[in-house]
């Protein structure tokens, strides 16, 4: 089953992109941030990003350690207030406020020795 979950965690990746904040920047900002890990030991992990939300099996021996961060956006809500001159009245619009959610996962694929092998990120 572990092993379904994995699979199907990388199928999601494949079809779903790997772009998370907004343009190319970013995206090359957060390749080359996972970069630094590829051969490094999972005690670089640890020490640089503390421990795993959750792992599972690779299928291949080793683990898939997943990292998520969960961001909050707030976009507070607004009033505004126009008179007309000709007919002396005025009107009030009021727009509601709203609160966007993203989660970053991080996927680091780890051999039997301790080893990172490939790693993967997405934004849901």
């Amino acid at each position: 089953m572990k092993l379904l979950h994995a699979c199907l965690v990388a199928a999601s990746l494949s079809l779903n992109g790997c772009y998370y904040l907004s343009g190319q920047y970013a995206t090359d900002q957060e390749n080359a941030r996972l970069a630094y890990f590829m051969n490094q030991d999972t005690t670089v992990l640890i020490k640089t990003l503390g421990a795993p939300t959750m792992t599972m099996d690779d299928g291949k021996g080793g683990k898939i350690w997943v990292y998520r961060t969960t961001s909050e956006s707030v976009n507070p809500g607004r009033t505004e207030t126009t008179y007309d001159k000709k007919t002396g009245t005025a009107t009030t619009e009021s727009y509601p406020g709203s609160v966007s959610v993203s989660t970053l996962e991080e996927l680091f694929f780890v051999n039997a020795a301790g080893k990172v092998y490939d790693t993967a990120w997405h934004n849901k």
